[in-house]
């Protein structure tokens, strides 16, 4: 069908353009021209101007001069030509991308008409469909859909199939390349992961399924891919957009800050792709903190995520010591805002450090001087008991008296009541009863305040001299279960031990 418009412009009678009848069928890779024929123009009228659009794309535009935005693309008359009334538009190699609907627009002075026409391939039996985009997680296999029918029963010798990769290469066709051009026949390495080649079966085929499979996605095999069916001498082209996108992750690292000091919290942000639609901002007790600047643009990393580190320059005062910082992210990857808290911790305050190193001569001179005031100390209490214990050993010592042998030897200097009952009594010394110790050994092991006089072997009531205080006191020697000899202390006081 053919359709004109026309318009006008305030000059003489108004024109119309013919166009052949639409659609207009062409096969594939070869020629076609579309006519746009108007009435001739005049001597005394200006050159035509001729605009033609391929749907919304301006495709070719002469005004004194041809400029075209597809190669293989001519007006073949000249500007005489023109003026006869045509300005037909040829292309050359028509592909999938030419089809479409075409408009002829041309203005003559005031006047100005335009026509259209459909231009289509020939034998349209075949028709093929692919999803307009998908996406999948860095890591994941994706399925890029691509379905086609003939409105028969599919001929395998009739069909060929081929996959675009972004940047025209070839990943995947039917039927498969020789053995001898193609190493991996069923697989082989696609722009960026691995993509199945050649490995369509005969099966799917015949329903009409020419999928192309993509193992271990990563961000690089992402871009617009195109699936091209031919059959029975036609093609048809479908084009799918795929993406990759890979979810970030935050690393903090733990600080330790002081009141008052310039403090740096770092957020760095890992991971992701793409890097475009990525946020990120820090959070003070949920408040976005505007200062929050970015350590430049994303950097890529060999496997084409990117990262990103995003810092906070402040000054911290005592309010910030209870306040959450949170690092806060959101991307396209994400269902949900990604956050984090700080752990930051306040230093102690190691003030002997300053003073040390700030006063060291000083503190070690305390130190000495401290040290020798105490040895000097310790010197003279040593000397001192020294000179005492040599003279109390040439006094005259007592001797002990029992009360369960009647044995009397020479009293001691001092007497004292040991038959009191009022006496409390201390564990001085626990002995084995066949102890074979002198009386002067015992004493030598463990005395208090020392004793002069040995413990009797005996079991019972005896006095020993305490030398140092310059009293006697009463020892009284018990046995006990385990055949052991417990010597115990009187201490004057007036309960008894039971």
């Amino acid at each position: 069908m053919e359709w004109t418009l026309w318009f006008w412009l305030g000059g003489a009678a108004t024109f119309h353009i013919s166009m052949d009848p639409s659609p207009v069928l062409v096969s594939l890779g070869s020629d076609v021209l579309l006519q746009c024929i108007f009435p001739a123009v005049g001597k005394d009228m200006p050159t035509p101007t001729v605009l033609w659009h391929h749907g919304q794309w301006r495709l070719a535009e002469y005004d004194g001069i041809l400029v075209t935005q597809r190669p293989g693309t001519e007006l073949p008359e000249s500007a005489e030509g023109l003026r006869k009334g045509n300005a037909s538009l040829l292309l050359h190699r028509v592909t999938m991308a030419d089809l479409g609907s075409y408009y002829c627009t041309v203005t003559v002075g005031k006047q100005q008409a335009e026509a259209g026409v459909l231009l289509e391939i020939s034998g349209s039996d075949l028709q093929i469909y692919t999803e307009p985009s998908s996406w999948v997680t860095m890591g994941s296999s994706a399925l890029l859909k691509c379905r086609f029918s003939i409105g028969d029963v599919i001929e395998l010798s009739s069909l060929t199939i081929r996959w675009y990769a972004p940047g025209g290469r070839i990943v995947a066709q039917f039927p498969p390349k020789e053995e001898e051009e193609e190493e991996e026949k069923d697989v082989g390495e696609g722009p960026g992961g691995l993509t199945t080649l050649g490995s369509f079966s005969e099966a799917d085929l015949l329903l009409g399924n020419a999928s192309l499979t993509i193992l271990r996605a990563q961000p690089k095999d992402a871009g617009l891919y195109s699936c091209s069916v031919g059959y029975g001498g036609e093609e048809r082209h479908s084009e799918s957009l795929f993406s990759v996108i890979a979810a970030p992750h935050i690393s903090l690292f733990p600080v330790q800050v002081s009141l008052g000091e310039k403090t740096t919290l770092l957020c760095q942000i890992k991971g992701f792709y793409p890097a475009r639609g990525l946020q990120a901002w820090w959070l003070r007790n949920g408040q976005k903190l505007p200062e929050a600047i970015s350590m430049g643009s994303p950097t890529q990393n060999p496997d084409g995520t990117f990262d990103l580190e995003l810092i906070l320059n402040l000054t911290l005062e005592s309010h910030d010591l209870e306040a959450n910082f949170t690092c806060h992210v959101t991307h396209p990857a994400l269902e949900h805002p990604l956050q984090q808290i700080l752990n930051m911790k306040v230093k102690e305050e190691k003030w002997w450090e300053d003073v040390q190193s700030n006063n060291r001569p000083s503190i070690s001179s305390i130190l000495i001087t401290t040290l020798g005031i105490t040895v000097i100390g310790f010197a003279i209490i040593h000397s001192l008991r020294r000179n005492r214990g040599v003279e109390e050993e040439e006094q005259e010592q007592g001797e002990v008296r029992t009360a369960t042998d009647g044995e009397d030897r020479e009293q001691p200097q001092e007497t004292a009541d040991f038959q009191s009952p009022g006496r409390n009594w201390e564990v001085e010394k626990l002995l084995p009863r066949d102890h074979t110790q002198s009386e002067g050994e015992i004493l030598q092991g463990d005395r208090k305040a020392g004793f002069l006089q040995g413990y009797r072997k005996t079991v019972g009531m005896m006095e020993v001299r305490y030398s140092r205080i310059k009293r006697q006191i009463i020892v009284e020697c018990r046995e006990t279960e385990e055949d052991k000899v417990l010597v115990l202390e009187s201490t004057r006081e007036s309960q008894v031990l039971a």
